[in-house]
């Protein structure tokens, strides 16, 4: 893959889109180009890495670039992340209100400068660094945004033991990636639901109350609350 994406770096957009030269070392024709090796974001989205694949394989981020047409350059974790676009411009803006270093030349900093619009990237088993300018990159796809769409997944089956899973090693990992709570929020309620359709009114219970500890304005909780209560001590008193 090395030297597609050189050849990707030299052909397609040859300012903004280029390898690191001090570090890349492989001679690439552009005219050997072939952009259709490189895997299309909805084909990646449509066959997501399984749960298994997440917690096994090496992690990667996925960068969709611009100029490829929805193709998309799978790299190894980078940094800084989570919110690597947003953060990107930031770095630019913070630099701009800073004056030159003692003993930096002009060109130094101008360089220095240049340097902050681009993300430093390795492609996977590649230890060169190559570079894609911020302006070529339509969005990132976490390794962690990754197991967020599985854990998606999962809830749409109904498999919460594995969703769970995921969930716990997401935290395990990044306790404050962007979506993380919001999934175990979900969870909670839908495997409530799950619980009240089967008649496990008590299990029901306790999962909302779970849910009320971490947030107690989730959407439609109170209510959940009030009817699975209701229901529960109904039981309980047919019982008695």
């Amino acid at each position: 893959l090395t030297w597609l994406f050189l050849s990707l770096c030299l052909c397609v957009s040859a300012a903004p889109f280029s390898p690191d030269s001090a570090h890349a070392q492989a001679d690439a024709d552009p005219a050997e180009v072939d952009a259709s090796a490189l895997p299309l974001i909805g084909d990646l989205l449509a066959n997501l890495p399984t749960m298994e694949e997440l917690l096994r394989d090496p992690p990667v981020d996925w960068i969709v670039v611009k100029t490829l047409k929805d193709r998309v350059v799978i790299v190894e974790p980078i940094d800084p992340r989570p919110n690597t676009l947003e953060t990107l411009p930031t770095r630019i803006e913070e630099f701009s209100a800073t004056r030159r270093k003692p003993n930096e030349s002009v060109e130094e900093r101008q360089q220095r400068f240049r340097d902050l619009h681009y993300l430093k990237v390795f492609l996977e088993n590649d230890e060169n660094e190559y570079k894609i300018h911020v302006d070529e990159i339509q969005e990132i796809i976490h390794h962690e945004d990754q197991m967020l769409l599985r854990i998606d997944a999962l809830l749409e089956e109904n498999s919460f033991n594995d969703a769970l899973q995921l969930i716990f090693t997401l935290y395990g990992l990044r306790p404050d990636w962007p979506g993380a709570a919001d999934r175990h929020h979900r969870l909670l309620f839908k495997e409530a639901q799950s619980l009240r359709e089967q008649d496990q009114t008590e299990a029901a219970l306790v999962r909302l109350e779970e849910l009320h500890a971490l947030r107690d304005d989730y959407p439609e909780l109170q209510a959940a609350l009030g009817t699975t209560a209701d229901v529960s001590s109904l039981s309980f008193t047919n019982f008695q």
